[in-house]
């Protein structure tokens, strides 16, 4: 049985494969990067909640709220890294299995030639397989995408949420 994401399979998936599996490991990189950011954040949450809280000592209750607004955004846009970029391998890598299955096809029904006839002694079962590992592999970039997405927003929500109520309960 041959594996669906072989090495050989990937090679006779076409010229979009490489882009493909280029989009692959930038996913992975942000999921990996988002989970060194999260485990360093509660490694020193303590510490960054007490000084947000050290930051709105004195201050008016306009003044502090303010504060906090402005403080919770920057956290907030330093919580929401690669989300961009996640949103466009959401969207990029089902296209591009796409495109790829639809030049493999294309590639096929040309072999086949004018009156689709299969040469003796060959099989489509294989062919149509390596074709369609181009939309598999986009799919499984957008599953990926999307839960590491998903998951980052939860926790900077949930994170956003406390340190607000932390702040605002002192």
């Amino acid at each position: 049985m041959q594996e669906v994401f072989g090495p050989e399979v990937l090679r006779q998936g076409g010229v979009l494969m490489a882009p493909l599996l280029l989009l692959s490991i930038a996913v992975v990189a942000a999921g990996v990067n988002r989970l060194q950011y999260w485990l360093d954040w509660r490694r020193q949450g303590q510490t960054r909640l007490d000084d947000l809280k050290a930051s709105l000592q004195g201050l008016s209750p306009e003044e502090s709220e303010r504060q906090l607004n402005q403080g919770l955004r920057r956290l907030d846009r330093q919580f929401s890294r690669w989300e961009p970029s996640l949103d466009l391998a959401m969207v990029l890598g089902p296209l591009l299995g796409l495109l790829s299955t639809v030049l493999g096809l294309m590639r096929l029904l040309q072999r086949l030639g004018p009156e689709l006839l299969l040469p003796r002694g060959e099989s489509l079962i294989s062919d149509y397989g390596q074709i369609l590992v181009g939309t598999a592999l986009g799919l499984v970039i957008a599953v990926v995408a999307l839960v590491v997405q998903r998951m980052n927003r939860m926790q900077r929500r949930s994170v956003i949420t406390g340190l607000r109520e932390a702040c605002q309960s002192r």
